[in-house]
């Protein structure tokens, strides 16, 4: 059964959350602390190049909310009192029989996005809540939204384990914040508003008669509210002046597509972008009326046997999407923002129907057409994805993107993979396997009108001397020179490290990686686990000092032998934070309740990009 979580913060919660990374712990169910320092995850290459600061950790505390683990993708937007909100996805499997237990701020239970309060002035978190207080699902057959959602016909459960189309969010991945202004529309429209007044009016007393009573022979009053509407037409500017967060669940071809609008923490489903195992879905900027999204599939590495018609081969791959809508005047947030009357569409590159084909075709540094076509989204998940299949053509697992801030119409993504590339898939220097994958350029004609046509180059092909092992996430610097690749290896004994591209010197260097300390399994001492990933990394320059970003680390714990018990489960957890002291096995398991896996939030800040080690 479901336990209620309190999420409500009080006043009293700065001294307890704005903890300095060497401060003690204030996790409320622990009686001491030990004098460890909360160990830090992530550490800079060359501090002379790039310093990083923990501002919170998995397991801080303020006594009534306790902040989780396996933090994404996030977004950032200012405060009227010069605070910042960090939105951040928690990518939770709802089939998690553990993570089933907390019922979350939204009715259901499993993935969550946390509000983290920030203060740049002091560097501290000043509060975290849960952000999505409501969903407005979406119904298939009806065509309506409403308070439960319905889906599509399709299989019972996914790829996980998870009801399919439930009111629980399911691995909410990387995501994306439309800041303020940016989904306002270029022109306006005429609306129907209707406003309601209410004023006093002098009135006079009548008896149970209806006579009115006189007071020496004149007429007595009284003032009465009376209440009156009025509609008239204005002409309203398109689209909606607030932040808008999308994030997608990544958990197999039914997983949804969701926008949140942060102020209010009301969300709402997004069917009209499809159904798909999402990574991250970005908004072009500056496309005025129109609503443009770019959709990444992180799915299958290879598309489905050759030959076969079984629908779950047939529907196998990864592919990039293009979603078109048009913005409103009128409406819910979403509807403004044009998030939900759409087209859904994938791309095609020129005679090539997957990775291995593309490759070989077009090679690293070869540009390649590439138009999109339309496909179905009122549909099941897997029929969706196998006209994606049959019209489009499939990358080796489509994971992060990010827009170029220099050029608008240049759209930059990795894929983890590359569908098994000799050149790509050389061991590393460590003698570990590896995938470098590919990082690709997409280049549309006019990103508002993507219908004239777009060409896309593979730039890295994972064959670079840097050894590239799963890129995962991306972002640029605020010039638009240097792309944040982070890498997520998986369950491998190489160290994940943060690595910088100079797209003009086509030349890589590593800003930051693991502390092996805790990531090598030859530091037996230490050791936490050798399953670790940097993510969520976004542009921090202008909400705090100098060039920076954000970004968070998910620290996976080591899967635990058969039978898998609660102590068991809870041990791998707790020793990521040696600075707790729990009094006994209770604590300990109540602990893991609330933060499921290890995570750490930092800020990185550039100091001199030439201080690296450029290769």
């Amino acid at each position: 059964m479901a336990r209620a979580k309190s999420v409500l913060l009080t006043a009293g919660i700065s001294a307890a959350l704005a903890l300095s990374i060497n401060s003690t712990s204030a996790f409320a169910a622990v009686p001491a602390a030990t004098t460890a320092a909360t160990p830090i995850y992530v550490v800079s290459e060359n501090a002379a190049a790039a310093t990083i600061t923990p501002i919170l950790t998995t397991g801080d505390s303020d006594g009534k909310v306790t902040w989780a683990g396996t933090p994404d993708g996030m977004g950032v937007y200012k405060n009227a009192k010069g605070t910042v909100s960090l939105l951040i996805n928690h990518e939770l499997t709802a089939a998690d029989e553990v993570v089933a237990r907390t019922t979350r701020a939204y009715g259901g239970f499993g993935a969550l996005v946390s509000k983290v309060t920030f203060d740049p002035t002091t560097q501290k978190v000043t509060a975290v809540d849960e952000a999505i207080k409501s969903i407005s699902w979406y119904d298939y057959d009806a065509g309506v939204y409403g308070d439960s959602p319905v889906g599509p016909a399709g299989l019972p459960v996914d790829a996980s384990g998870s009801a399919l189309h439930s009111n629980n969010l399911n691995r909410l991945c990387s995501a994306y914040l439309s800041p303020a202004g940016s989904l306002l529309g270029d022109s306006t429209e005429s609306v129907e508003i209707t406003t309601t007044v209410t004023n006093k009016v002098k009135t006079p007393v009548t008896d149970k008669k209806g006579n009115v009573v006189l007071k020496k022979g004149k007429p007595s009053y009284k003032m009465v509210e009376k209440t009156s509407t009025k509609t008239e037409s204005k002409d309203v500017r398109r689209g909606w002046d607030g932040p808008v967060f999308l994030t997608g669940e990544e958990a197999g071809d039914e997983s949804r597509v969701f926008a949140l609008e942060p102020e209010s923490g009301a969300a709402v489903q997004l069917p009209r972008f499809g159904l798909a195992s999402w990574e991250n879905i970005n908004v072009a900027p500056a496309t005025g009326d129109r609503t443009i999204a770019l959709l990444s599939e992180d799915g299958s590495a290879t598309i489905g046997a050759a030959g076969s018609l079984l629908p779950s081969e047939l529907a196998k791959g990864s592919q990039l999407f293009l979603y078109e809508g048009n913005k409103s005047a009128s409406g819910t947030f979403a509807d403004k923002a044009g998030l939900t009357n759409g087209a859904l569409s994938v791309m095609k590159i020129a005679d090539a129907i997957d990775d291995i084909e593309t490759r070989a075709k077009y090679g690293k540094g070869k540009k390649a057409s590439v138009s999109f076509v339309e496909i179905p989204w009122n549909t099941t998940g897997e029929m969706q994805n196998i006209a994606a299949r049959l019209k489009g053509t499939s990358l080796a697992r489509i994971e992060d993107g990010v827009f170029d801030p220099t050029n608008k119409n240049v759209f930059w993504f990795v894929t983890t993979e590359s569908a098994g590339n000799a050149a790509a898939t050389t061991k590393a220097a460590d003698g570990n396997a590896r995938d470098g994958g590919g990082v690709w350029k997409l280049t549309f004609t006019d990103i508002a009108n993507p219908e004239l046509g777009a060409s896309l180059e593979l730039i890295l092909d994972g064959s670079e001397n840097i050894n590239l092992n799963k890129p995962d996430n991306l972002e640029f610097d605020s010039t638009g020179r240097y792309l944040m690749i982070q890498e997520d290896p998986g369950n491998n004994p190489t160290i994940s490290r943060l690595i910088a591209f100079d797209t003009k010197e086509n030349k890589e260097a590593v800003v930051a990686r693991f502390d092996s300390k805790y990531f090598d399994p030859k530091n037996t001492s230490t050791f936490m686990t050798q399953d670790e990933e940097s993510s969520g990394i976004i542009r921090a320059t202008g909400f705090v000092s100098g060039e920076s970003f954000f970004f968070n680390a998910q620290v996976h714990p080591t899967a635990v032998a058969a039978p898998v018990t609660d102590d068991k489960l809870a041990a791998e957890v707790v020793k990521m934070r040696p600075d707790i002291t729990f009094k006994d096995a209770a604590q300990k398991v109540a602990y893991k309740e609330d933060v499921i896996e290890g995570g750490q939030l930092y800020i990185l800040t550039i100091k001199d990009w030439s201080q690296l080690t450029w290769i």
